[in-house]
């Protein structure tokens, strides 16, 4: 998978790694244990974002757990590890700032945690309301142009502001939210601006969050495709997502060490065009309703 305009490769899934430090975390042996599985699994993308953690002061321990795996592997080259800035972290609250104070200060702590010269991909997690986005945006350009991080990415926008970021900064990945219950994405036509300026969509919960997540298979047609293709609903819904667009990538999850194999073959399962439009024709995927944030 071209990774937008930057001529770089990654794996057509990627890994969020969020549930590795948040509340309910595993202990960090099987959390580095997980993320070795998922890179022997051929899964070269890793996401992160330095508010990953249990609270302010547990802040970077994401980015921490990443640099300690990926320090001695031989193939750390080939791996992409992209992390985010616009929150911050209090007690266990999550605060919008996208201020070019803390953009700039939130880089370095990035920085040093993950024991890197370079953020490969640095996000603007959230648009502050508080703050213009391109105010936001111009702050992200100048750590680009002095080599802090290689690329710029957004989350959690709309197609408009894709739109008006691409006018500040060049843009290669854009991650929002999008599963068989979440697909504003699609319908606000945010993967298809994506698709037509060069942009990775990287959608994040793609089966729906912890609290959806096993009811993937409650929608018939991918039962059913899942029955047929000796796959797992799972499976079926990430190859779902694939063929939604070309420059779609969803990011798994997982905790779990048995889950991560299921996952990663789900990348070798293309769906045809009549079993795209078996999922898009479920009456249960046409009738069920979005699920609050």
């Amino acid at each position: 998978m071209d990774l937008g305009r930057t001529g770089d490769v990654i794996s057509t899934i990627g890994y969020g790694a969020m549930g590795l430090s948040v509340a309910g975390r595993p202990e960090r042996r099987t959390a580095a244990r997980v993320i070795e599985k998922v890179l022997d699994a051929g899964i070269s993308f890793i996401d992160s974002a330095n508010v990953y953690c249990l609270n302010g002061e547990d802040l970077g321990h994401n980015e921490r757990l990443l640099a300690a795996v990926l320090k001695g592997r031989p193939d750390r080259h080939a791996i992409r590890v992209a992390s985010k800035v616009g929150l911050r972290r209090s007690g266990d609250a999550w605060i919008r700032d996208a201020s070019p104070v803390h953009i700039r200060a939130a880089c370095e702590r990035s920085l040093q945690a993950l024991n890197a010269e370079r953020i490969y991909l640095y996000q603007l997690h959230a648009v502050d309301p508080r703050v213009p986005l391109r105010i936001s945006l111009e702050a992200m350009a100048t750590l680009r142009n002095e080599g802090k991080c290689a690329h710029v990415g957004l989350s959690n926008v709309t197609a408009q502001q894709i739109v008006q970021a691409t006018s500040v900064v060049p843009i290669t990945t854009v991650q929002n939210r999008l599963s068989p219950f979440y697909r504003e994405s699609v319908t606000g036509q945010v993967v298809e601006t994506c698709r037509r300026l060069g942009i990775t969509f990287l959608a994040y919960r793609p089966f729906g969050g912890a609290r959806l997540s096993q009811s993937v298979s409650e929608f018939q047609s991918i039962r059913l495709l899942a029955r047929n293709r000796n796959a797992t609903a799972h499976q079926i819904t990430l190859a779902w997502l694939r063929g939604l667009s070309p420059n779609i990538v969803p990011l798994v999850g997982t905790t779990k060490i048995e889950h991560v194999q299921e996952c990663a073959v789900a990348a070798a399962i293309n769906l045809t065009a009549a079993e795209m439009t078996s999922i898009a024709s479920d009456p249960w995927i046409r009738n069920v309703r979005f699920c609050s944030p």
